[in-house]
C-alpha cells in the first residue's frame, strides 16, 4: 500500500481509533477525521507521509510497550522499521524509501491489521 490517506486511515484503525467520514460530524473543511478516546482529535492525519505524523505512531507503539527500531541503508537508500514486543521478539518488519511509510506498514503488521493468514 502506498503512503497517503488510505494508508493513514488503516493505521488509525489498527491503532483502535475511529475514522469519521460523515460530513455532518466534521468541521466543513475536513475530508475525514480521527476519533481517539471518544473525542474528534485529528484532521486527516499524515502518519505515512510526514515525520510528525510518524512520531504519533511511534509514541503509540511505545505506549503499548512495543519497541520501534528504525534504520537507514546508504547502499540502497532504503529505510527500515522493526517492531518488537517487550521480550524483544520481532512482531513486524518493513522497509521503504520513506521512513514514515516503513513505520506505518510495520505498525499495521505488528497490530494484526496487515498480516497475511498462515497456511493450514
Amino acid at each position: 500500500m502506498k503512503p497517503g490517506p488510505e494508508l493513514d486511515k488503516r493505521v488509525a484503525e489498527a491503532l483502535g481509533w475511529e475514522v469519521v467520514t460523515n460530513k455532518s460530524m466534521l468541521p466543513p473543511s475536513w475530508k475525514y477525521g480521527v476519533v481517539k478516546s471518544g473525542q474528534l482529535g485529528m484532521q486527516e492525519p499524515n502518519f505515512s507521509t510526514t515525520w510528525d505524523g510518524m512520531r504519533l505512531v511511534v509514541e503509540e507503539m511505545r505506549r503499548r510497550e512495543l519497541s520501534v527500531f528504525m534504520s537507514n541503508s546508504e547502499a540502497d537508500f532504503a529505510w527500515s522499521c522493526q517492531i518488537r514486543d517487550p521480550k524483544s521478539r520481532l512482531l513486524a518488519w518493513d522497509f521503504s524509501e520513506s521512513l514514515p511509510h516503513a513505520v506505518c506498514m510495520a505498525a499495521i503488521k505488528a497490530l494484526g491489521g496487515g498480516r497475511e493468514s498462515e497456511p493450514d
